[in-house]
């Protein structure tokens, strides 16, 4: 990800973008429209874009009455992964696949690269508590990777269901995980982080060129392109996991993307509907 991360950074940096780098955002005043760093430094600006991730000091800030809102802890999931060499994989090869069986309300996966495969789980925290990271060390023992203790493990928070239904406040704007606009059946989240970047972007354009309500326009762009995808999503992954857990004996069972790997790819950005799914 820090490939991923820099490479827009440095594209930030060539449009004109000022980076302050090493600084946290301490507070945020949507009324005032500042920013406080940790350094001490106010930052003004006419609009405000949260896109600060899964812990989001922005939404925080946004919504206090929030905070501690049961429905937002309900809906977090927790994911996580490892990179091994291929040939440390029991029958690696180069198809995705997805395990059903070892993680209630969550699934794990093998997602092959050219030398290293990426092998991960991940699950909602209300459904298995904080057996997650055992239910994983299982999960590598079933490929045959015992020596968990040398592989770096990265662990990572992800909103699965939890989207907010206004993720704006004056001219502040929540995109990405601050606002919950991950899959909540697959837990995908960086094509969403993208299109929330650019529905948002597209708004505050249109209110200066304009004179349109960024509000407003972000909030129907969403209804129209985002929430009814979510909404199918959210739907599937009830049915799906549900009758998953409603089995005596969870049962395991894995797909593998051999003949379905573009669908699904598609399903990823958007390009194939859930409902045909």
């Amino acid at each position: 990800m820090y490939v991923y991360d820099n490479f827009f950074l440095q594209k930030a940096k060539e449009e004109g973008a000022e980076i302050l780098e090493g600084e946290i955002a301490v507070s945020v005043d949507y009324r005032k429209n500042e920013i406080v760093t940790s350094s001490g430094k106010t930052l003004r600006s006419k609009y405000i874009i949260g896109a600060d991730g899964v812990y989001s000091r922005v939404r925080r800030e946004l919504f206090f009455e929030r905070r501690n809102s049961d429905l937002w802890q309900r809906g977090l999931a927790t994911a996580f992964e490892v990179f091994v060499e291929r040939k440390k994989v029991r029958n690696a090869d180069f198809y995705p696949k997805f395990f059903y069986g070892f993680v209630k309300w969550g699934y794990a996966w093998v997602f092959p690269n050219k030398d290293r495969i990426i092998v991960g789980l991940g699950g909602l925290n209300v459904k298995n508590g904080k057996k997650l990271l055992s239910l994983f060390r299982e999960f590598l023992s079933s490929l045959g990777l015992f020596s968990f203790s040398e592989i770096r493990v990265q662990g990572h928070a992800i909103p699965c269901g939890n989207f907010l239904r206004n993720p704006v406040r004056e001219s502040t704007f929540l995109i990405g995980d601050a606002a919950g606009f991950v899959d909540p059946l697959l837990g995908e989240g960086i094509y969403y982080a993208h299109k929330s970047a650019q529905l948002a972007s597209l708004a505050i354009i249109q209110e200066i060129r304009e004179g349109k309500n960024a509000r407003t326009i972000y909030r129907e762009k969403l209804g129209e392109q985002i929430y009814p995808r979510f909404m199918r999503a959210k739907k599937s992954s009830r049915l799906l996991f549900s009758e998953l857990n409603s089995c005596s004996e969870y049962i395991g069972f894995q797909v593998v993307l051999r003949l379905f790997k573009e669908k699904a790819v598609k399903m990823i950005h958007d390009e194939e509907s859930y409902s045909r799914f």
